[in-house]
């Protein structure tokens, strides 16, 4: 009864804080939201193939997100689109959510969960490099030390992970989250030049990014059967994990300059960290975290040159 009490209060009392104190708070759940991911899907993994367990998260993501749709009563955005346009969407939900979620999520299940989740943290420095490839944005002093930075920070991760371990398994794994990050950076860079509505077109492509994982999942693995607490630690990944903080994220930058909202977003890497230590305990290696640290600085350049 006192929780409940407490949680009633701490909603009053929420709803009458200023724009900023909520951008804040919704930026900061959303850092240690997505810095609980690594954690629960490695311990979710260890009962589950790594192409299952992505398509399971991709639907439960997809059904929260057509919820907020629904409830922003945006559905009627459907009619407005050209046959043109969902044929992007397609291939937008098939390369830019589809791949490098199941690349991530197959790094997590191969390496460890750190080496996979600082690698798949430099997809804002890769683009960087193709936004200069295909936006044609000017190369300036600050984006070259960024970049020389973020690489400088991946070789020290991989390093870290020859030293770890020589398993041709564990290196596949640090490549698969490598590849996660190019084509995440990949996803961004297209995207900003296409002119949809942003979160109708998100939804679509969760949507046909979760049919590409459920053909895949039949055509090359299966449907076995799971447990209820693997289901528990899908369904977080796929609600609390990646669905829910997107819509955190952009409701706290509809609330505050992006600089500000993204700063905070800095914390989630070292987060991460955190609770692999913690909760699946794993050792941190001073390479790790020098690795990490370059990367984070070679992404805080970048971001206060755009600021």
């Amino acid at each position: 009864r006192d929780k409940i009490e407490r949680i009633y209060k701490f909603c009053f009392l929420f709803s009458f804080m200023k724009n900023s104190k909520k951008a804040f708070f919704y930026a900061l759940l959303t850092a240690v939201l997505w810095g609980t991911v690594p954690t629960v899907s490695k311990i979710t993994l260890k009962n589950i193939n790594f192409l299952q367990f992505t398509t399971y998260t991709l639907f439960f993501a997809s059904i929260f997100m057509i919820f907020v749709l629904s409830f922003q009563k945006k559905l009627k955005s459907i009619k407005k689109y050209r046959k043109k346009d969902w044929l992007i969407m397609i291939l937008m939900g098939i390369f830019g959510i589809f791949l490098p979620y199941l690349l991530y999520f197959g790094g997590i299940n191969f390496a460890s969960p750190t080496d996979a989740q600082i690698l798949n943290n430099t997809w804002q420095i890769f683009a960087i490099f193709f936004a200069f490839l295909i936006l044609k944005e000017k190369l300036t002093l600050s984006k070259i030390i960024a970049v020389l930075l973020g690489f400088i920070g991946v070789i020290f991760i991989l390093r870290q992970g020859f030293s770890y371990s020589v398993s041709s398994l564990y290196f596949l794994g640090l490549m698969l989250a490598l590849g996660s990050a190019v084509i995440d950076s990949l996803f961004y860079i297209l995207g900003k030049k296409l002119s949809f509505e942003t979160w109708f077109s998100l939804t679509t492509y969760y949507i046909f990014a979760f049919f590409s994982a459920f053909v895949s999942t039949i055509l090359f693995s299966s449907f076995t059967k799971i447990s209820f607490v693997s289901l528990i630690g899908i369904m977080y990944v796929g609600i609390f994990g990646i669905a829910l903080p997107i819509a955190l994220m952009f409701t706290a930058l509809k609330l505050e300059k992006t600089s500000k909202i993204i700063s905070i977003s800095y914390l989630s890497p070292f987060l991460s960290l955190l609770f692999i230590s913690i909760f699946l305990g794993d050792k941190i290696y001073l390479l790790q975290i020098v690795g990490l640290v370059l990367i984070t600085l070679g992404i805080v350049i970048n971001s206060r040159e755009k600021s």
